[in-house]
């Protein structure tokens, strides 16, 4: 008789919405590790007393999740207000359920969200930590007209600008580039390839041209003049692959795997996504309730989940100007307002192989068995 070995991981996720802006860096909450209260004001009632295999946070927020959805992405730090990612690692390969809940008077406004990528980012990484900077920008201009990211361009950039300084230092012009075809690109004007190859949450960040988020701002009398329309908020991406550093010269980027939100998805991993050879779902729709559910097929490795909630938008990442989006109340939905907790409670089954490979092993077996006993009577 088969038999299967099955390991049953719990882990919460605490939040309560506190005033000030993120200070700290990327920390990586180990979900294997034995239960740690992350610091924070107002744990009370908190999901993970005497429970092990738990972490709980008091940091999430309604809106950052959310704005990880937008073109214009979102800062890792809002998405809890000390940047907290939460890992696990597989030995092996594994149906995994993950449920998401929200608890407390208040749970109905959070309408939490979580996504989930393969990898994990470097500990005490940030967005605007080189080798991958926010919003980098050329300082040989008089503008500070954007340029692109050392690592998040797509692929065979030609680094082409829309607009550049007209020789005075205080005005614009189109580049006479932008309209013509460049070398290598198969007939393409540099506008037709940046159009091409710059579509929300597909990996890449545009901060050259910003295709996906407007454009460059080329009203003079703007305080923005010569800057994206749209700045990148940050780096995090609720629907795509995303990247940080640290300090230490670290970096990596972590892939796309699925999500759950009420929020629709759009960008190239809607569809069905492979990982490690398994087909997942790229994104299932949720709802504006308390409680979100997604099971996943995943080969041995390290994955990450960064939750939070979706039912404010913050229109500069800070948690300013918040208003309420898919059913959330308005109420609470700027930083220092509101009180929210969820716990996350994650299953992780072994799979076993199905019975199609130990028959094809033994075929295998018995042609190597009749192979070896023609060479000795050979």
């Amino acid at each position: 008789m088969r038999r299967s070995n099955r390991l049953n991981l719990s882990f919460a996720i605490a939040a309560l919405l506190v005033v000030g802006p993120a200070q700290a860096h990327v920390t990586n909450w180990n979900l294997l590790n034995t239960a740690t209260t992350i610091a924070g004001t107002g744990i009370n009632a908190d999901p993970c007393a005497g429970k092990t295999l738990c972490q709980s946070s008091p940091n999430f927020t309604r809106y950052s999740w959310y704005d990880g959805t937008q073109p214009q992405l979102s800062d890792s730090h809002t998405v809890t207000l000390n940047a907290e990612a939460f890992t696990f690692h597989l030995a092996a390969e594994s149906s995994v359920t993950i449920t998401d809940s929200a608890y407390g008077a208040n749970a109905s406004t959070l309408n939490p969200a979580f996504s989930v990528y393969s990898g994990v980012l470097p500990a005490l990484s940030h967005d605007q930590q080189a080798p991958d900077t926010q919003n980098p920008i050329d300082l040989d201009s008089p503008l500070y007209v954007s340029m692109m990211s050392p690592t998040d361009h797509a692929p065979g950039d030609p680094n082409i600008a829309h607009y550049i300084d007209d020789g005075t230092g205080t005005a614009l012009m189109v580049n006479p580039a932008w309209n013509q075809p460049f070398a290598g690109s198969n007939g393409l004007t540099a506008e037709q390839w940046y159009t091409a190859n710059y579509t929300p949450h597909n990996g890449y960040r545009d901060t050259l041209n910003g295709t996906q988020t407007g454009g460059i701002d080329t009203n003079p009398n703007s305080g923005n003049y010569g800057s994206l329309l749209n700045p990148y908020l940050g780096q995090f991406d609720a629907y795509g692959n995303w990247s940080m550093g640290n300090a230490n010269g670290d970096w990596s980027r972590i892939n796309y795997i699925s999500s759950v939100s009420a929020t629709a998805c759009n960008g190239p991993h809607c569809g069905s996504t492979t990982t490690g050879g398994f087909a997942n779902p790229g994104h299932v729709a949720g709802n504006n309730g308390s409680v979100e559910t997604l099971i996943l097929h995943l080969a041995a490795g390290d994955y990450t989940i960064w939750a939070g909630g979706e039912s404010g938008d913050s229109l500069d990442g800070q948690g300013h100007g918040c208003i309420g989006v898919n059913g959330g109340a308005n109420l609470g939905c700027s930083a220092g307002a509101g009180t929210y907790r969820a716990a996350i409670s994650v299953e992780i089954a072994a799979v076993p192989l199905p019975s199609s490979v130990w028959l094809f092993g033994s075929a295998l077996a018995g042609v190597v068995g009749v192979r070896r006993r023609s060479a000795l009577s050979a």
